[in-house]
């Protein structure tokens, strides 16, 4: 994975959160990969190209580099300041290995358990050889989501 991807997020929990005394890690309803999310002034939420593969084109070979690959996080049921991040996976079970970690980011949900929050990713992502790469949304060290892409030949 590319040493220093561009990350772009943003959290959306109304206008301004107001600081919680209890802290409560948010259960992850949705971690989608797509091409582009876009979000609207009225919280209007439209992703563009879902992706669960990513295949060379005419010409292109490994490492692959993708930018612009998009991750909507749909978070729930959780309160106060958090630290998130995401990591790369490849491989799976006892012989996957992390390839790369985006930079953490901080989330302020607010007094209300109840709301639903969404934290959209933008990275320029490198896939260095055909295999499973697992995505990963990290909540305070935890681990709130997986999804998958699968880079083929």
């Amino acid at each position: 994975m590319t040493d220093r991807p561009a990350a772009e997020r943003s959290y959306r929990w109304g206008e301004a959160p107001e600081e919680s005394a209890v802290n409560e890690l948010p259960i992850c309803r949705h971690f989608i990969a797509c091409e582009r999310v876009e979000q609207t002034a009225d919280r209007s939420i439209t992703l563009h190209r879902l992706s669960s593969r990513v295949i060379p084109t005419d010409g292109e070979a490994y490492p692959l580099v993708r930018p612009n690959q998009c991750f909507l996080a749909v978070l729930t049921s959780g309160t106060g300041r958090h630290t998130i991040w995401v990591e790369a996976w490849l491989g799976v079970g006892p012989y996957a290995r992390l390839v790369w970690r985006s930079p953490p980011g901080t989330i302020q949900m607010g007094n209300d358990p109840l709301a639903i929050g969404t934290v959209a990713f933008r990275f320029t992502l490198a896939f260095e050889t055909p295999g499973q790469y697992e995505y990963r949304l990290m909540g305070d060290g935890l681990e709130l989501a997986r999804e998958f892409l699968d880079a083929r030949e």
